[in-house]
């Protein structure tokens, strides 16, 4: 498993250009692996045809969910106070939009 993700970051920063490859693992994290530009077209749209419709829907909205997480943690991380400021306004308007 080590090796295989040894293998994955040599890639990125072979493909990138950068010495880390930090902000790709944060951007797509666990779903990096089903990444892989040595495939052909014919091995893609042969993996496309054993995919589940209701599968990958359910799978695409935790994945979004998670990217919205941590979109949110490179926020507060980097300009705290904007995103607090943000998180206030958020929680206003949703105490004054109350029944």
């Amino acid at each position: 498993m080590e090796t295989f993700f040894g293998r994955l970051r040599t890639r990125q920063r072979q493909i990138h250009g950068r010495k880390s490859v930090h902000e790709f693992l944060s951007r797509y994290g666990e779903w990096a692996i089903y990444l892989d530009p040595s495939e052909s077209l014919e091995q893609i749209l042969q993996r496309f045809q054993q995919f589940n419709q209701a599968e990958f829907d359910l799978e695409y909205a935790r994945f979004l969910k998670t990217q919205q997480h941590l979109r949110l943690l490179y926020r507060f991380r980097h300009h705290p106070r904007r995103c607090l400021t943000q998180l206030e306004q958020q929680w206003a308007t949703a105490v004054h939009n109350q029944p």
